[in-house]
């Protein structure tokens, strides 16, 4: 892949459904101990990805995080670390199912008038998802990826539309109950920027698949760049303008009205989570295999 192509497929790693939440975790911390825990995260996770480029070029034939892992620590490092890393992206994925059966059950359950069981849901997901981790040349997702990132964006910006008519309605005032800092919850805001760079388990693999590996580090860098300012700016954009009315719904589209337009959102961004499933999933079954 070349660089564009590169820069899509890392910000699809990167950018799923973490920003969904980002409003209410924000919430969570507190606006100002937020903007800390991103920034924070951003340059720890930076510093270390570069790091681990480094180990990558300084280990001849390597091409995973074992590979890595083998040469600095022995057969017994590298075990560990393919089981961290395995759990870790099923943990991804089983997260990213949750919210795609959810969602979808939800859109279904407005169009039709009888409620969905919610297996058959889950059914059709298995039944979609499960040819697309067959695939093992992640390289034949290039163009996904970018419809992937397109979805994301569309959702963004709707959201932000609708954010900024709630405010209108509101005769243009901030919504209420907006800490600077939660004193109560304000330590889950750390896990959630974390969270927010998801995507390190899919760097190497997608390192390997680049046209140009010189220019990876600067692709990288703007993958991050572009995911910290649109979590940054989405949740605290929508902290100021929902407020305490958050409270007790996490995914920020729970604020939204139940009218056709959010229905098709939610449809969307499922089809882009799907995509996001098989990227998530590539890294643990090559270990798995």
């Amino acid at each position: 892949m070349g660089p564009v192509a590169t820069y899509f497929a890392l910000l699809k790693g990167f950018v799923a459904i973490g920003f969904l939440w980002m409003p209410k975790n924000c919430l969570n911390g507190g606006w100002l101990f937020s903007l800390f825990s991103m920034a924070l995260s951003f340059t720890i996770t930076y510093y270390c990805l570069v790091k681990l480029l480094q180990a990558k070029l300084a280990t001849p034939g390597a091409t995973s995080f074992a590979d890595v892992a083998r040469a600095a620590l022995g057969k017994y490092g590298m075990w560990i670390t393919d089981f961290l890393i395995a759990l870790m992206q099923y943990g991804f994925v089983i997260a990213l199912l949750f919210f795609t059966i959810s969602n979808l059950k939800s859109v279904a359950d407005g169009l039709f008038s009888e409620p969905i069981d919610i297996i058959y849901v889950g059914i059709f997901v298995f039944a979609v998802t499960t040819p697309l981790c067959l695939v093992r040349r992640i390289e034949k997702f290039a163009f996904t990826y970018i419809f992937a990132d397109a979805l994301i964006f569309i959702t963004a910006i709707t959201i932000l539309v609708f954010a900024t008519l709630h405010i209108k309605d509101k005769g243009w005032k901030w919504g209420e109950g907006v800490p600077i800092l939660n004193e109560k919850t304000w330590l889950t805001m750390i896990g959630s920027a974390i969270y927010s760079f998801e995507g390190v388990g899919v760097v190497l693999p997608i390192l390997d698949v680049s046209e140009d590996h010189s220019k990876f580090p600067m692709v990288l860098f703007a993958v991050m760049v572009t995911n910290v300012f649109l979590y940054t700016i989405f949740g605290e954009y929508c902290l100021f303008v929902y407020g305490s009315e958050l409270i007790g719904k996490p995914l920020i589209t729970m604020n939204l009205p139940d009218i056709t337009i959010v229905y098709v959102l939610k449809g969307i961004f499922c089809v882009n989570v799907i995509i996001s499933i098989s990227l998530c999933s590539f890294p643990a079954h090559t270990i798995c295999e």
